[in-house]
């Protein structure tokens, strides 16, 4: 009889049994999320990328099978705190994408050193729209608009 329940729980692709993470998260304490962060499935991954709690932030980012979209989601996330940009930022991997560098740029969040030392790096549309962008720090914006007359 037990057999039976067990067979009629929800499965993934894998026949392993589905976790609804939504429930389970908000149960767990700040080490359990930590834990859960460095090891878990995709599906904890990204339960747990909204949590406002930045250790475990940094501690998803520690896990080996994050994939870049992940990253990137985080990257430009307005929540993300200066600490998990720059955690990022250090990623040498990460930062060969050109989407997690133009989302940190674009993050009014990322230190202003890092979005200086990244902003020649981007695609002149890319720099184009931060120089007209009202979410970045004016010296950001001014180093776009000089970078964007320096192509004229």
């Amino acid at each position: 009889m037990v057999e039976e329940e067990k067979s009629l729980e929800p499965q993934d692709d894998k026949g392993r049994r589905e976790v609804n993470w939504q429930a389970v998260i908000p149960n767990l304490n700040v080490g359990q999320k930590m834990q859960l962060a460095m090891k878990g499935p995709k599906g904890a991954r990204r339960m747990l990328s909204k949590d406002p709690n930045k250790n475990i932030i940094v501690s998803l980012l520690k896990n080996p099978r994050i994939q870049i979209d992940e990253v990137e989601m985080i990257a430009k996330s307005k929540q993300s705190a200066e600490e998990v940009l720059r955690e990022i930022s250090n990623n040498r991997e990460w930062m060969q994408k050109y989407n997690i560098v133009l989302a940190l740029v674009k993050n009014p969040k990322t230190p202003l050193p890092l979005s200086l030392r990244l902003l020649p790096t981007l695609q002149k549309r890319d720099i184009g729209q931060i120089a007209k962008s009202k979410d970045v720090a004016n010296s950001l914006k001014s180093a776009a608009i000089r970078k964007i007359t320096s192509y004229r």
